[in-house]
């Protein structure tokens, strides 16, 4: 979507989108809102990425993923809101709370879910239908995990294939980056985790 700005509201719950072609006099063309719309998932958005006319928004306080189709970006539409577990019963997703950052690379969102010490890989090949890939979480949330510093997991990129994932502050193992190999993301291989010396 060419000359939108997409601006998160944590405080509003909303997400704005702004007509900045003309930079002087940026115009505001939509708000996406909790509560308006059919939306649930809005409350405290952290992280948006818009791709191929699809925006993608996560939502702190809602622990969810919302999707917007903004090929008209005056008239978003709805697509699809998924939730944590413990938000909706019965969801797929169990390591999605409070979620403060994604990349995606190609068809894949990845997401550091800050509540759930965990990464999460959402399909979105189907925007309309955002399917669970795998969640990585640390060690103190699954005793079988190689991972030991994914505590407050709250950015992430992703770069052939390896992951890089920074957590902390309030933790006493954060404060650390582990970075990962993904090349088979059913299989996480871990490759190194770097502490700060405080830690």
């Amino acid at each position: 979507v060419k000359n939108v700005a997409f601006v998160t509201s944590e405080n509003e719950n909303a997400v704005t989108l702004i007509d900045v072609s003309n930079p002087g006099q940026p115009k505001q063309l939509s708000v996406l809102r909790n509560g308006e719309g059919g939306v649930r998932g809005l409350q405290a958005p952290t992280d948006v990425i818009v791709s191929g006319g699809v925006c993608y928004v996560l939502a702190f306080l809602s622990s969810s993923l919302s999707v917007f189709d903004v090929r008209d970006p005056a008239k978003p539409i709805l697509l699809k809101e998924v939730f944590d577990r413990t938000v909706s019963a019965g969801s797929p997703f169990t390591k999605f709370i409070n979620p403060y950052s994604m990349t995606q690379v190609g068809s894949r969102l990845f997401v550091a879910c800050r509540g759930s010490h965990a990464v999460t890989i959402v399909n979105v090949a189907s925007p309309g239908n955002p399917t669970l890939v795998k969640e990585i979480a640390d060690r103190t949330v699954d005793p079988t995990s190689p991972f030991t510093r994914l505590q407050n997991a709250n950015g992430i990129d992703v770069v052939n294939n390896l992951a890089f994932v920074v957590s902390g502050p309030w933790s006493g193992v954060s404060s650390s980056l582990t970075i990962m190999d993904l090349q088979d993301p059913l299989v996480p291989r871990k490759l190194a985790e770097i502490a700060d010396d405080s830690v």
